[in-house]
């Protein structure tokens, strides 16, 4: 087995329930559809049923960044690398597919999806050759093609975008939130 492991705790009374080895070494985890837990992991991101324990899907050859992500507004996964290549990949929470993989071009650590309209966030950090001060790249709806939004420090911008391996326009419209 693995060198990581994840635990089952009962809240009423606090106590531990039962412990299910991993096959990778876990940083993060995300709460999918059903019973599934998305664990960001090295070697690879995985999917496991938090119920049994049993491996659901192995996601890519890459390991994640410590976050990982599930969007329930679009059933997607997703996560950075930040070992080259550091990229955004977004997989199909149904079909555990890759939809999308975007180059982040230099310094990444967290992201975050509004399900309500599917944007999704990602930091970067500098160094970066998109933004070299650091700035949030807003994605629109992924699996869409759509190139990034760039927003900086001083005020929004539009940059030179990674290079989308399913291609598409540039996003338009307002960047959405909460």
């Amino acid at each position: 087995m693995g060198t990581g492991a994840f635990a089952v705790v009962n809240t009423q009374p606090f106590s531990l329930v039962r412990t299910f080895p991993l096959n990778c070494s876990p940083a993060e985890l995300a709460h999918g559809p059903g019973s599934t837990l998305f664990v960001g992991c090295n070697p690879a991101a995985e999917v496991i049923d938090f119920n049994t324990g049993s491996l659901v899907a192995t996601l890519g050859s890459l390991p994640s960044n410590d976050e990982v992500w599930y969007n329930p507004g679009a059933n997607q996964f997703l996560f950075t690398t930040s070992a080259a290549p550091q990229m955004l990949f977004v997989y199909e929470g149904g079909t555990f597919k890759l939809l999308e993989s975007d180059r982040l071009n230099g310094g990444n650590h967290n992201l975050a999806a509004y399900s309500s309209n599917n944007e999704v966030f990602v930091v970067l950090r500098p160094p970066n050759t998109d933004c070299p001060n650091g700035c949030i790249a807003v994605f629109g709806p992924l699996g869409s093609g759509s190139q990034p939004l760039f927003v900086g420090p001083t005020q929004p911008q539009s940059i030179g975008a990674p290079q989308s391996q399913s291609g598409g326009a540039p996003q338009s419209g307002t960047v959405g939130g909460p």
